[in-house]
């Protein structure tokens, strides 16, 4: 009998080693994922658990920093409520992808990642999919690439509140983008066939891509051809633009913590970041260089208070700015 109860107790043991929990954020402690305190197993007061695993689901109510030291798979579900922002250091940081195989990931706040945002299969009978609600801002570092059957619903996001460097990648002829709204993508869109070869005829690319669009989802190559709405045909050649472009996320933002990101400044290049007022005061600066790629990234919490300001990324020749709201 004795043995039978020790087998029972094991089971039992492992059944709740893989059960699956739900993690709010607390907004204390260091705002790492990585910290127990910024964690509770209770929405409304403190419930420690440790730190979410990755089969667990999360609730992202506050500013919170995750370091993808390593490749990171998530298979649990994520809400970003109004008001959280998600802050997903991968790419550039790290080197390190980052890959959600849940069934739900939901944004109604901000969703911030240095490098690939990548969607996988959830199931054999589901994909994962991802619902950019219309407070929602989305600012990717490198693409956004859709595996399997997944998809991206947009339930009315702002024109130009999502935003990705890269591409949009449909890597399946089983993912889709649906609903009312628009994703500016810096590169363009890939589009593979079923073999898992890159369509690379313009005209064959564009009709695969629309097909992977429903309702009155589109792609476009620019902020302002999101406000034309000129739609991006896949696979034409985007023309480059004209000086360096800056994106700014979440904006509005907290003072605590601001994360801008400027392209189209040569490989290494000396760059000097400034905050004014829109007066032209000079209230904050610092020097930055651009990377062999010529971005230039800034992650800084700025000595600003409630208000707007004017932002901008400078070399000897040229300049980028953006409008900085501070919340």
């Amino acid at each position: 009998m004795k043995p039978f109860v020790l087998l029972l107790l094991a089971l039992l043991t492992a059944t709740a080693a893989f059960a699956q929990r739900t993690f709010y954020t607390t907004g204390l402690g260091s705002g790492e994922w990585s910290d127990p305190a910024a964690w509770s197993l209770h929405p409304d007061q403190p419930q420690s658990g440790g730190v979410p695993a990755a089969t667990d689901h999360v609730v992202i109510r506050h500013y919170l920093t995750h370091r993808c030291g390593e490749a990171y798979l998530h298979r649990g579900n994520v809400h970003i409520s109004a008001g959280g922002v998600y802050e997903i250091l991968s790419g550039f940081d790290s080197g390190a992808p980052y890959a959600f195989t849940g069934q739900a990931f939901d944004i109604a706040g901000a969703l911030i990642t240095t490098g690939d945002f990548r969607l996988q299969e959830a199931s054999a009978a589901a994909g994962s999919t991802l619902t950019l609600r219309n407070s929602a801002q989305v600012f990717i570092g490198g693409s956004l690439v859709l595996n399997g059957s997944s998809q991206v619903t947009l339930q009315e996001p702002a024109c130009g509140a999502v935003q990705t460097l890269g591409q949009v990648d449909f890597r399946s002829e089983q993912a889709f983008i649906c609903g009312t709204g628009g994703i500016v993508a810096a590169k363009g869109v890939a589009v593979w066939d079923r073999q898992g070869t890159r369509i690379a005829d313009s005209l064959k690319a564009a009709l695969a891509a629309a097909d992977r669009m429903c309702q009155d989802a589109a792609i476009f190559a620019s902020g302002e051809a999101c406000e034309s709405r000129t739609a991006l045909a896949a696979g034409k050649p985007l023309s480059s633009p004209s000086g360096p472009v800056l994106s700014i996320f979440p904006n509005p933002a907290a003072a605590s913590q601001v994360y801008a990101v400027a392209e189209g400044f040569a490989a290494a290049e000396p760059v000097r970041a400034e905050v004014r007022s829109l007066t032209g005061q000079l209230l904050y600066e610092l020097a930055l260089t651009a990377d062999p790629d010529g971005r230039v990234r800034m992650r800084n919490a700025l000595p600003l208070q409630s208000g707007a300001y004017v932002l901008t990324f400078r070399s000897g020749h040229t300049a980028a700015s953006g409008k900085l709201v501070i919340l």
